[in-house]
């Protein structure tokens, strides 16, 4: 016998919605709820993940960042540190650094004066946009060369040969560099870490006539250093550590970051967010896909004597199973559409605290939701499924 030929699997689906739209919806809305906080969550650890490898990139790859804390006052990092980092530590990149600030004349802002070494440059893995960073012999001969943002260099037209005033002392500008830290700023929030986009570099010998404080030229605010190719950061830093702390130096309250810190800090976030979002979404699921197997299981009661008749018509066991497998993905799928489109429309209005999350909206936002709906649809549609399918005529008859 010829299976029969019924009616288009929509207006099955349809009438089945129809007959507990009460049910259908309040499964609808908790799944909906469930796949948005879902898709939240895929869009803040995929941020997060991201932003581990751009604050990795910010640092500097196996670059060791050595401030003091504010309490350490007494016993503050001196340029002879950095030089005993360089007698101990052969081939490695060491570069001391001092901040201060400055007034530009003819404005009311003021800018970033960052003294440091020629290495810095290379330790950050920053890149020159134009010119050059200084090298040692500007170092040596204490010349007034200044080393400009990228942000500068576009929003206040400072360019190579340009002179530039740091309060009454004229810099010549020698260069245009990229230094990007936006990542690091949000995340560690110490501004001895950071530079900012209105920010220049002089060398560390240059007198700090333009800082309005009295600076001491025998301080200096962190140190950076990178080792030598062969040796990574996280083995040389228990040696580091013994070095600064030994008797004369008193330097034990110190900061000591290197990027497996940062991103350890990352990944903790990584895993509390994912326990405490992903606990909602599970329950918004779980709630939502209980609510369909029990709307289900209700229709399958309900329509006993039809799919008995269509049984007997030549529907076979998988036609039924089909049948309300589908029905059950209809709602799971619209809430996988539903909850993703939401999430994206909130999500690129960076509403309040959102703007401050490292939220990756993209592919990964819309598909991984949509074939998560498909999985949780098939499943908690399934054991409805087959008690339907394994319904015969003849169990049919006698419900009548």
């Amino acid at each position: 016998m010829k299976p029969l030929n019924i009616s288009p699997l929509y207006l099955d689906i349809r009438e089945g919605i129809k007959s507990r739209p009460g049910r259908f919806g309040l499964s609808l809305f908790a799944m909906t709820i469930g796949m948005a906080v879902l898709t939240a969550l895929i869009a803040l650890l995929l941020g997060l993940e991201a932003r581990s490898q751009q604050l990795s990139e910010e640092l500097g790859t196996n670059v060791i960042a050595i401030l003091p804390k504010p309490s350490n006052h007494k016993q503050p990092l001196k340029p002879s540190h950095a030089h005993l980092l360089r007698a101990n530590y052969p081939g490695a990149r060491v570069s001391a650094v001092r901040r201060s600030r400055a007034h530009t004349p003819g404005t009311d802002r003021s800018l970033v004066v960052i003294a440091s070494e020629s290495e810095l440059v290379n330790i950050r893995q920053w890149k020159m946009i134009k010119g050059r960073f200084f090298d040692e012999l500007d170092i040596q001969l204490r010349k007034r060369h200044v080393v400009v943002t990228e942000a500068l260099h576009k929003s206040w037209r400072w360019d190579v040969g340009a002179t530039i005033l740091l309060r009454n002392t004229p810099f010549l500008i020698i260069g245009v560099v990229s230094s990007d830290d936006s990542a690091l700023a949000g995340e560690y929030g110490d501004s001895r870490l950071t530079t900012g986009e209105q920010a220049v570099f002089v060398p560390l010998t240059v007198e700090s006539h333009w800082d309005d404080q009295v600076v001491s030229e025998a301080s200096i605010d962190a140190l950076y250093m990178r080792p030598a190719n062969n040796m990574a950061a996280e083995e040389i830093l228990p040696g580091l550590k013994n070095l600064l702390s030994q008797p004369g130096m008193d330097l034990q309250n110190l900061s000591w970051i290197i990027p497996a810190t940062l991103i350890e800090n990352v990944k903790q976030m990584q895993t509390t967010i994912g326990l405490t979002v992903g606990a909602i979404a599970i329950l918004c699921l779980i709630l939502g896909g209980t609510t369909l197997t029990s709307l289900l299981v209700a229709n399958v009661r309900d329509r006993i004597s039809e799919i008995g008749l269509r049984r007997a018509l030549g529907a076979t066991e998988m036609d039924i199973a089909i049948l309300f497998i589908a029905e059950g993905c209809v709602a799971t799928v619209a809430a996988g559409i539903l909850g993703p489109l939401f999430v994206h429309l909130v999500l690129v209005q960076k509403i309040g605290i959102l703007s401050r999350l490292p939220l990756e909206l993209g592919a990964h936002t819309v598909f991984l939701p949509l074939l998560f709906s498909v999985l949780l649809g098939i499943l908690f549609s399934f054991w409805p499924a087959i008690s339907a399918a394994r319904i015969s005529p003849a169990e049919a008859l006698r419900s009548e």
